[in-house]
């Protein structure tokens, strides 16, 4: 599964301190098992209607509390932030499998998902979704997504359509098999520019530098 195999990077890269990862999980219920993760805060399902407000509170007063302390130190940036003020405060991931579902079941998470992926990225408070279709993810959530991966499509043109049509450069990540060269497609592909500023990861013995 990709998205659990991106939360375990980055819980392999660093250290829970540097990172809080928050997770809604409206699929197949198989992220459960990240809570044994100590980065990750909680991990929601569909059927826990109380845990979603209380993750959707906890994430308003983090944006509020860290809105309060960029502007009064006069900070843009959460690395700024870390270098110049304190590197006491974590990034923030939420993690969403299956979006769609959640417009229904929360309509109040529109406007905090809506505002996330607008402004999360300056306040180090992060967005990552999957979905099986763009159809049902809200307009002003997708404009402001900035890095996506399709897997395989039938036609071209769909790769567009799922990660952000003429707004993106495609770039192949891995070949799927066919049956002639000419007919192969790619099984996924990368699109736009992937924004993610963490604090320096946790040095581990064997680690790239």
């Amino acid at each position: 599964m990709l998205l659990k195999a991106i939360l375990c990077s980055l819980g392999r890269w660093y250290r829970p301190k540097d990172i809080s990862i928050y997770i809604i999980d409206l699929g197949s219920w198989s992220l459960k098992t990240m809570e044994q993760m100590p980065h990750v805060g909680g991990v929601v399902l569909s059927s826990e209607e109380e845990k979603f407000d209380k993750l959707a509170y906890i994430l308003r007063e983090e944006f509020a509390k860290r809105k309060k302390a960029f502007s009064k130190h006069g900070i843009s940036s959460l690395k700024d932030y870390r270098e110049n003020v304190s590197d006491d405060i974590p990034a923030v991931v939420l993690a969403i499998d299956n979006i769609q579902p959640i417009f229904e079941l929360c309509p109040a998470y529109e406007e905090l998902l809506t505002t996330i992926a607008q402004e999360g990225a300056s306040y180090g408070i992060y967005l990552i979704y999957t979905a099986s279709t763009q159809t049902g993810i809200r307009y002003k959530i997708t404009q402001n997504t900035s890095g996506a991966i399709a897997f395989e499509m039938n036609h071209d043109t769909m790769y567009g359509q799922l990660v952000g049509g003429n707004r993106a450069s495609h770039r192949l990540v891995a070949g799927a098999k066919g049956p002639r060269p000419h007919q192969r497609r790619p099984a996924a592909r990368w699109c736009s520019r992937p924004r993610f500023t963490c604090p320096a990861r946790t040095k581990r013995s064997g680690s790239p530098p």
